[in-house]
């Protein structure tokens, strides 16, 4: 099977997505040559043009490699993420926060978060240095929880 120049058969792309799919929404190259029998190439120029077509993303692991992202297939894993992430860092975090631990960007960490701000979950808080803060109601420490009292 041979894809030459930018057509991509839609027989792979659609392997290639579903492959993405069941990987948790990332994918290396050396998965699409091992599960879909392509050589190297191949991959890399179906992956390429997946990226290109605005399906995918790329990004570098220090331990995997080039990943592709496929955003479309990882919001709920994402969004359990953020949420582990929020409440871990006290109900407080930065855009900057978020992207390390997610690894979307600063801006499309920035997006969500204001998403969450535009529906009243969040508030903006300016810290000293004039970064945005971003606090989360409703995000209890322990030491807090315990602290409640009761409601007659």
């Amino acid at each position: 099977m041979i894809i030459r120049g930018f057509a991509i058969p839609k027989k792979i792309k659609r392997k290639i997505i579903n492959l993405a799919q069941k990987s948790g929404g990332e994918i290396s190259i050396s998965e699409v040559v091992a599960e879909l029998n392509l050589t190297t190439r191949q991959s890399k120029k179906a992956l390429n043009k997946i990226v290109k077509e605005g399906h995918a993303n790329e990004r570098k692991s220090p331990t995997r490699g080039v990943l592709y992202r496929f955003p479309g297939l990882i919001k709920n894993d994402l969004e359990q993420n953020m949420y582990e992430i929020i409440k871990f860092m006290g109900g407080k975090v930065t855009a900057f926060d978020l992207s390390q631990k997610t690894g979307q960007s600063i801006e499309e960490s920035r997006k969500i978060l204001d998403y969450f701000v535009k529906i009243g979950e969040a508030e903006i808080r300016i810290a000293q240095n004039a970064i945005e803060v971003y606090e989360f109601k409703g995000v209890l420490s322990k030491k807090q929880k315990n602290q409640s009292e009761t409601i007659i």
